[in-house]
């Protein structure tokens, strides 16, 4: 596989280190660059705009918007234990999904609950339409089949 064939999948903030020594290295080597694309991706920003980091201590792990009941949560005024609150019970695996696969990733995308209420009402949208749409089926082995 040659470069032809090779993508660079960076977040913003490798630019200036691996992907760049490889970039120069490659370059003065073999006259070329050592790929073909290059994607680069942005951050999860809290809703503060502060970027999201283990070392910050500000990650929202997916557990943590999935569980279903606040027993032993402990009270804090963290945004997370607002977005906690908010969503406990609510907040689906097709929820999250439905909020990465509508993000552009190419940019710093936001996880706040307005982004997860507006995913939340997407899905609802979407499922509210299928249903109507099977029930408007009389064709019994399709539905059957569905």
């Amino acid at each position: 596989m040659g470069a032809e064939d090779v993508m660079y999948l960076e977040g913003m903030d490798q630019h200036r280190g691996w992907f760049q020594s490889s970039s120069i290295l490659s370059f003065c080597m073999q006259h070329r660059l050592p790929f073909k694309y290059l994607v680069s991706h942005g951050f999860v920003l809290d809703e503060l705009g502060n970027k999201m980091s283990k070392s910050l201590g500000n990650v929202v792990s997916v557990q943590h918007l999935l569980r279903r009941a606040l027993d032993d949560v402990p009270e804090t005024k963290s945004w997370s234990q607002v977005l906690y609150n908010t969503f406990a019970g609510k907040i689906t695996l097709d929820v999250l999904r439905m909020w990465v696969a509508s993000a552009d990733y190419t940019h710093d995308i936001t996880i706040s609950v307005p982004a997860l209420q507006e995913a939340q009402d997407t899905v609802y949208r979407w499922r509210s339409m299928l249903r109507f749409i099977l029930g408007c089926i009389h064709n019994d082995e399709i539905v059957d089949r569905v």
